[in-house]
């Protein structure tokens, strides 16, 4: 019947934002057990800041959307650290590493698209904790396909970051990581720090120079924060409850041949 169609549709939309984050913890940082300040990452064994912007807030002078050039990222993940007023007591918040670009597919970056490298599209998740969190946690896909192609759709939509599930402020664009990799152009390094694309699911090798800009998300090794009563649903995620019925409908009609 109608009523089970649209029940089915509602549970199937409750979930879809959720399915990809079984890895991630609800914590409280400020010692109000009944707000979320951060998450667990169970699987890389990390604390996400809930509010990505939360060290731009944090930072007399930067700009709002903390989108800032590697140099003044690292100076106020430093500054933050010495206060303790807005570090939640902890002097170990850091930006995300990306580790396995030095290892994975050989020597620095090395740019596909099948899964199997790690830089370009569709990366091996392992490369770097963005883009773990990005695929794995968030579930999201990069713009392109596993043979180079552009993904039919939109931006946001159909690919890129569609789902940000229970984070605050999370931004399409350049995220800074605080590895420094590189990448063979002919043969000659050119160095830079290891970024990945919240636009379209890329991860590169960004030249850490004063005019290139990113933007920068706290994280904390282990599980500093403490559980989370009383959890309900945030606003952020109601509103992907609508989003996930929209997409469904969307691949319905693409399926029967309907305009969207």
């Amino acid at each position: 019947s109608m009523n089970k169609s649209l029940i089915a549709t509602c549970a199937f939309a409750l979930a879809w934002p959720l399915a990809g984050q079984a890895s991630l913890v609800a914590r409280d940082l400020d010692g109000n057990a009944t707000t979320t300040e951060g998450y667990y990452d169970t699987v890389l064994g990390i604390t996400w800041m809930r509010d990505r912007n939360h060290l731009a807030t944090a930072t007399p002078g930067m700009v709002p959307t903390g989108y800032v050039n590697y140099a003044d990222a690292s100076a106020a993940v430093a500054a933050l650290n010495a206060n303790s007023a807005f570090n939640f007591g902890l002097n170990g918040w850091r930006l995300p590493t990306a580790d396995g670009v030095h290892t994975i597919g050989g020597a620095g970056c090395q740019t596909g698209f099948n899964g199997s490298t790690d830089c370009g599209s569709n990366v091996d998740t392992a490369s770097g904790e963005l883009a773990f969190m990005f695929h794995d946690n968030l579930g999201n896909v990069s713009s392109r396909d596993s043979s180079g192609n552009l993904r039919a759709g939109s931006y946001g939509v159909d690919f890129g970051l569609v789902n940000d599930g229970d984070f605050l402020n999370l931004e399409t664009g350049r995220y800074w990581s605080s590895t420094a990799s590189y990448r063979l152009i002919f043969n000659i390094p050119q160095n830079g720090q290891v970024s990945f694309d919240f636009a379209d699911g890329s991860q590169a090798i960004t030249a850490a120079t004063a005019g290139n800009r990113g933007f920068a998300w706290l994280v904390h090794d282990g599980d500093v924060g403490t559980a989370v009563s009383n959890v309900v649903p945030e606003p952020a995620s109601l509103a992907l409850v609508g989003l996930g019925l929209l997409a469904l409908g969307r691949r319905r009609a693409r399926a029967h041949g309907v305009p969207t």
